[in-house]
């Protein structure tokens, strides 16, 4: 029961939370400001995307589930000049696809046993912890640089009574 609710917090959290957000806010920029970085210690809505997709495939499908992925993490940060929203779009269409079809995959003896990944020792749970968390660090900072680009309220709440 305990990894059914964790199978399923993931694919809520990522899925049904974080990658909307993201996409509203590719839905709301240009082409050209997808790429916009205010520094040079920045990056772009365009490099988040790709950073989010290759820490996803590496902490969680290669790191805790084994399945075999070679990323190349300094290409995830390269500045890139103009990229189509439908590219951006796609990337987190096969991502949301994969996390939905591999969450199911993760056990007990996943979250329990001990994993490798970059220069880190974690637990499978930690690292699944961390993926969330990550996930949701840089869909902040792409949904802070959207408000920056367009000077709007992004929508995320509206219709909700949260207050």
């Amino acid at each position: 029961m305990f990894v059914n609710t964790i199978q399923q917090q993931l694919i809520q959290r990522i899925n049904l939370e974080l990658i909307p957000k993201i996409e509203r806010c590719i839905n709301l920029c240009t082409d050209s400001e997808l790429c916009y970085t205010p520094n040079e210690h920045s990056n772009s809505i365009t490099n988040l995307i790709y950073h989010l997709n290759g820490n996803v495939r590496q902490w969680l499908f290669q790191g805790v589930l084994d399945h075999p992925y070679d990323r190349n993490r300094p290409l995830e940060f390269t500045p890139k000049k103009r990229v189509k929203q439908e590219e951006l779009f796609e990337i987190l269409y096969q991502l949301s696809g994969d996390i939905a079809k591999y969450a199911l995959e993760i056990t007990k003896e996943d979250l329990e046993r001990t994993i490798q990944v970059q220069v880190y020792s974690e637990s499978g749970l930690s690292a699944l912890i961390h993926v969330i968390e990550h996930f949701s660090y840089h869909t902040g900072q792409i949904a802070l640089l959207t408000k920056l680009l367009k000077n709007k309220d992004l929508g995320f709440y509206s219709g909700l009574a949260i207050d």
